[in-house]
């Protein structure tokens, strides 16, 4: 599956992205659909509020014909055997994000949104009015999460190595720190009861590119004025989708974000440099590297 982030729904003309998509599964995260809705209520200046809404809206209307994936975590869980452990709701955001995705579609401006109503699996509803606003608080959460985890990390990594400066991680250290997370997460289950003889394999391949898409990332962070680390919140849309890719799979990430192709075309290197004898499948690749290969 060919996995887009929200700079190629943005950059790339629909006709080529369809064009690729007889040929190719492209997918979606729930992640990108929830960073394209915090722009909904946007407007440019020149633009009138109908005219921002209808250009938006074009972006949301393209999410209509390209499938949506479950939440990334939720599809970690299930790819492990973990799904008693995830929180459920992680499991509900593939039907909310399309149903959300078909309102706004139908919807001709965005007060006529503001009147739809969204009715959970459970019966229970939620308005969708503000849902821009919304959106952007639920994604700021998430955002401050994901800082903290990779803040959390560094700290980690400074205190037992000595180094005090991302940028001094050579690959020999981001290996040796992939392997004490993968291995602490695959004992994590296993204290918790999820046992299989591939767990470790199934961890791998479910959460390599992510882990060290973050580690690559970290290496190119400074420290504030403060000392505190800093760490742009737009990474943590591509973290987030990094946990789509199989590691083993035909899975590709397209992204028109330089860094994000360049960190984790540097885990997957790093991967095969130490994995000779099972070399990763999936791959990351620039828009415009896309279209060339798999345009018309």
């Amino acid at each position: 599956m060919d996995i887009i982030d929200t700079s190629v729904i943005r950059g790339m003309p629909a006709k080529d992205l369809f064009a690729i998509a007889t040929k190719r599964r492209i997918v979606v995260s729930p992640f990108t659909i929830w960073e394209i809705l915090c722009h909904l209520d946007e407007v440019k200046d020149g633009e009138t509020p109908e005219q921002a809404y209808a250009r938006r809206k074009g972006h949301v209307k393209l999410l209509q014909r390209i499938e949506i994936l479950h939440d990334p975590f939720a599809q970690h869980a299930s790819a492990v055997g973990a799904v008693a452990l995830a929180n459920p709701t992680r499991f509900e955001d593939r039907e909310m994000a399309k149903h959300i995705v078909d309102r706004i579609v139908a919807a001709p401006s965005l007060p006529d949104v503001d009147k739809e109503v969204f009715i959970y699996a459970s019966g229970a509803t939620s308005s969708f009015k503000d849902i821009a606003c919304r959106a952007r608080a639920a994604l700021v959460q998430e955002e401050q999460q994901y800082v903290n985890n990779v803040r959390k990390m560094w700290e980690r990594i400074k205190n037992r190595s000595g180094v005090a400066n991302p940028a001094q991680l050579k690959d020999d250290d981001l290996w040796k720190w992939l392997s004490a997370m993968v291995t602490a997460l695959k004992q994590s289950y296993e204290a918790d009861g999820v046992a299989a003889d591939t767990l470790l394999m199934k961890v791998c391949d479910s959460m390599y590119a992510y882990y060290v898409y973050l580690l690559s990332r970290l290496c190119t962070y400074s420290n504030r004025p403060d000392g505190v680390l800093s760490i742009p919140v737009n990474d943590t849309e591509d973290g987030y989708i990094c946990m789509h890719l199989r590691l083993l799979e035909d899975d590709v990430l397209v992204s028109g974000d330089g860094k994000t192709v360049h960190a984790l075309q540097r885990a997957l290197d790093l991967w095969n440099a130490n994995v000779p004898k099972l070399p990763a499948r999936c791959r990351v690749m620039g828009t415009n590297d896309y279209k060339k290969a798999f345009g018309t």
